[in-house]
């Protein structure tokens, strides 16, 4: 991913809609001021909660608003993904 693509959102009032991201999609979530590989385990219309991996190369969990999220993860990663690596 993109280290330099900051996440936006137009207008503040308007939160995206989330419900497009299910449990177990493979995302990139923007915390801590970089772009991490992240799991999506459970999501509302407004927002989603991802484990995702930390600056020290464990994991955490967070909620997180669509704006902080971009799907398309393709990497497989050990930590966070229980099925196979997509072909």
């Amino acid at each position: 991913m993109n280290g330099t693509a900051e996440p936006g959102q137009p207008d503040p009032y308007v939160i995206p809609d989330a419900s497009g991201y299910h449990a177990g999609a493979r995302v990139w979530v923007h915390l801590d001021g970089a772009w991490r590989p992240a799991v999506v385990l459970y999501g509302t219309a407004r927002a989603v909660t991802a484990r995702y991996r930390d600056r020290t190369g464990g994991t955490c969990v967070d909620t997180v608003t669509p704006t902080h999220l971009r799907p398309g993860r393709t990497e497989h990663d050990a930590l966070l993904d229980t099925d196979e690596p997509p072909t």
